[in-house]
């Protein structure tokens, strides 16, 4: 299957599934979203199950034929599914065969990285690396955050980097960083230039290059890389990749979905809500290493609470204690700006919690069956834009790779395209 084709089937079932993608949580219970949005013959084989064990763990249980297909053809319009992606088994075994380095291990301490970040930038790294044999100059590091990238691949592979990031605190923290590195190891990353801009569509990477690489050595052969760029910075990396002439290869892992304003394409339009969606790691609540919060269920009584007080469209935001819903409901309610007179009595929310635990169950499997669909979702966003890519330029042809172990880091699909 193709690109082209992937995208087709992931577009036809976001169709089929536009309720369930495009709803919010939160309204589980206050707009009666399993009775409008689960089907019939979907519902009687959840209560069947639920009958002889009403405990049961959904994400391992026996599923009935209509179950399963969902979860097949979901399961089957992941990107980690689609024969023209490069998966991260496959790419592991690319990489060992064909990148060399330094002592990678030694290095790990110095450069005071957790684990995930770790991996992250070893991968990426290697792959950026492999490229490299190409006989590119220069990384163009966008969005480069604390320079992790630039720096560990100016040490290990003594690979020039321009480290661009917009946020002066974070280029503070980079240039800190530097320093504390040097402190401690005698690091000093001579082939690092750090600039504090802002990346758009029309950047001019060559004026930059000029301007801070004054060593006289050819740097009109350029890879412009980005780790994990934020929500709209994908697109302008995409589209001043398109039109600058010194930069002859691109590799991008997009994250933060939710903060992306439109698609690419205009074809897909992806609502808030999806985008949300396409954030959720399937692969880590599959692993158990993400169980749902209780205060998820918590937070769709709130809803029925606040709705009766007539507090509507607010947001109430991430915390608040998990041990039971009086405590949740009364933080919640404050931090709104409740007045603490006409917060109910701890009798009055724990009433209200046990008129809703009953359906506690059911708003488990509607998360599920969302949850099923959050990586066709990100599927449809990652290929909206290579899909761009591909129809912006004859001569570009994006290639979409699994960077990264989905169990470690869940953003872990790059875009490579080569001019």
């Amino acid at each position: 299957m193709t690109y082209k084709e992937h995208f087709t089937n992931v577009l036809d079932l976001m169709e089929r599934y536009d309720n369930l993608i495009n709803c919010h949580l939160v309204d589980f219970l206050t707009e009666n979203l399993w009775n409008k949005f689960i089907s019939l013959p979907m519902k009687l084989e959840f209560e069947k199950i639920a009958a002889e064990d009403p405990k049961t763990d959904w994400w391992v249980t026996e599923l009935s034929s209509e179950l399963n297909n969902f979860k097949n053809i979901t399961q089957s319009l992941n990107l980690n599914n689609c024969p023209e992606v490069i998966n991260y088994r496959d790419l592991t075994s690319l990489l060992s065969k064909s990148v060399n380095s330094k002592n990678i291990s030694s290095k790990h301490e110095s450069f005071f990285m957790k684990n995930k970040k770790w991996h992250e930038i070893d991968m990426f790294s290697k792959t950026i690396a492999h490229f490299m044999k190409t006989d590119f100059d220069l990384i163009i590091d966008a969005g480069s955050g604390k320079a992790y990238l630039s720096q560990y691949l100016s040490e290990i592979y003594g690979i020039p980097s321009l480290a661009i990031e917009s946020s002066t605190s974070h280029y503070n923290s980079a240039l800190q960083r530097k320093n504390l590195i040097h402190q401690k190891y005698g690091l000093s990353f001579p082939k690092v230039c750090y600039i504090n801009e802002i990346i758009n569509e029309v950047t001019d990477y060559s004026s930059l290059i000029d301007d801070h690489f004054l060593d006289g050595n050819d740097r009109n052969n350029a890879i412009l890389v980005g780790l994990h760029t934020c929500g709209n910075l994908t697109h302008s990396i995409c589209k001043s990749f398109i039109y600058s002439k010194d930069t002859k290869c691109l590799c991008i892992v997009p994250c933060c979905y939710h903060l992306i304003t439109n698609s690419f394409t205009k074809k897909p339009n992806f609502s808030r809500n999806a985008r949300m969606l396409a954030q959720q790691s399937l692969e880590r609540i599959n692993s158990k290493t993400e169980p749902m919060s209780q205060k998820l269920f918590y937070r769709t009584i709130l809803q029925v609470l606040l709705r009766s007080l007539g507090i509507n469209d607010i947001k109430v935001g991430r915390g608040g204690p998990s041990s039971d819903f009086p405590n949740y409901a009364k933080w919640a309610l404050i931090k709104v700006g409740v007045p603490i007179e006409k917060i109910p009595s701890r009798e009055c929310l724990e009433q209200m919690y046990c008129t809703y635990v009953a359906d506690q169950w059911k708003f488990e499997i509607f998360n599920m069956l969302r949850m099923y669909l959050a990586p066709v979702v990100e599927a449809a966003i990652i290929l909206d834009m290579a899909t761009f890519l591909n129809q912006s330029s004859g001569f570009l042809k994006p290639k979409i790779i699994q960077l990264f172990d989905p169990a470690v880091s869940p953003r872990n699909y790059a875009i490579i395209a080569t001019k």
